[in-house]
């Protein structure tokens, strides 16, 4: 695929790209009810399997690409390709590992790594030096940001940076397997005109939408939903491009984000404690409702303490149902320190809504890990 220039027309190697998208974006409103079939059905870590299995099966085709090829190239130059695709993948595996907790997450390497693959062999029409990888890397961690916007708008789906960090760093990974493991001949070693435009047109915008991402907080957001009409539905979103709040570092539990200042949470606690507790007790509605009646920007303490209580009783319930003792440790541990964080700062919303543990907590800490370090 990479060692000779495509020979079929571009606009081939486009619709590939525009089907490979519309399979990411077709993906969004269905990702959670997918996730759940599958964690029901098939165990919490199949997308973690499955990440590791198509890493491997791809790695194992370039190998045989490359020693297939090796007649036409030194063996110095073939040793270390392999170890470049061998490497890469193992980049690849590890980065899956970190991810083991919500191994879901894992998916944005095949979904990106596809794509950066693609994007290569559709801009090899019009680009043949060193560029390429550059324009290609980029172009995956646009589209990358345009997956996150499209979420941000979406009922029930989320705004994330760290999202579009590992859209663009799996893109940016497989273009450097292509150039280091694969080194197609015919990419000249240098850099042409064309292509450095290219990649300063590219970089600019990726480098603008980072900014106008994090300008866009709910201040803003309200703002320009009220002015605009067909824009109003944006000011009620749940989801958050970028807020900026304090960071907790407690000894006891680790640390934890709030858009509210220590003061001004302990205020909260003590006058919306007893009306919020007593909120969340009588909620017929979902989890999901919850959070949308009573947006972050608008509630900080209704919405923070329904998350932490959420977060504590859904690892709870994972602990619960998991045969795996390593997963049990981490969901204790996760419950624990959720519990720690609502009974030290939402405690009089914990009390007033009858959400205190019983005797499970003592059970939850015997198994939770107590160095481990933790943030919310």
């Amino acid at each position: 695929m990479f060692e000779d220039r495509p020979s079929e027309p571009e606009w081939r190697s486009w619709t590939w790209v525009i089907l490979w998208l519309l399979s990411i974006f077709a993906s969004i409103p269905l990702a959670r009810s997918v996730e759940a079939w599958v964690r029901e059905h098939l165990g919490q870590h199949a997308f973690g399997w499955f990440v590791v299995g198509v890493v491997v099966a791809s790695a194992a085709l370039a190998v045989i690409a490359v020693v297939r090829a090796g007649a036409r190239a030194p063996v110095q130059r073939r040793r270390g390709s392999l170890v470049w695709l061998i490497g890469i993948a193992l980049v690849f595996v590890v980065s899956t590992a970190t991810l083991w907790s919500n191994p879901e997450e894992a998916m944005h390497f095949v979904q990106y790594g596809g794509l950066g693959a693609l994007l290569h062999r559709a801009f090899a029409h019009r680009l043949a030096d060193r560029s390429i990888y550059l324009v290609a890397g980029l172009g995956g961690a646009l589209i990358g940001c345009l997956d996150e916007a499209i979420q941000w708008i979406t009922p029930m789906r989320y705004f994330g940076m760290r999202d579009i960090g590992l859209n663009g760093y799996a893109s940016v990974l497989v273009q450097l397997a292509i150039a280091k493991g694969i080194d197609p001949a015919w990419i000249e070693p240098s850099f042409s005109t064309r292509g450095l435009q290219a990649v300063v047109r590219a970089a600019a915008l990726f480098w603008t939408l980072l900014l106008v991402f994090t300008l866009n907080t709910p201040a803003r957001v309200d703002a320009y939903a009220s002015s605009v009409v067909w824009l109003q539905p944006l000011a009620d979103n749940p989801s958050t491009m970028v807020e900026y709040g304090h960071r907790y570092r407690d000894p006891e539990i680790g640390v934890f984000p709030s858009r509210l200042s220590p003061e001004a949470l302990r205020l909260s606690d003590e006058e919306q404690g007893p009306e919020v507790g007593g909120l969340v007790a009588g909620w017929s509605g979902s989890y999901d409702d919850f959070l949308a009646s009573h947006p972050p920007h608008r509630e900080p303490y209704a919405h923070e303490f329904r998350v932490h209580l959420f977060r504590r009783d859904a690892n709870i319930g994972r602990y619960g149902r998991s045969g795996d003792e390593a997963a049990r440790r981490r969901y204790a541990l996760i419950a624990v320190r959720e519990d720690l964080i609502l009974r030290r700062y939402f405690s009089q919303a914990l009390e007033a809504c009858g959400c205190a543990l019983g005797p499970e907590r003592q059970e939850l800490e015997r198994v939770a890990p107590r160095s481990a370090d933790y943030e919310s």
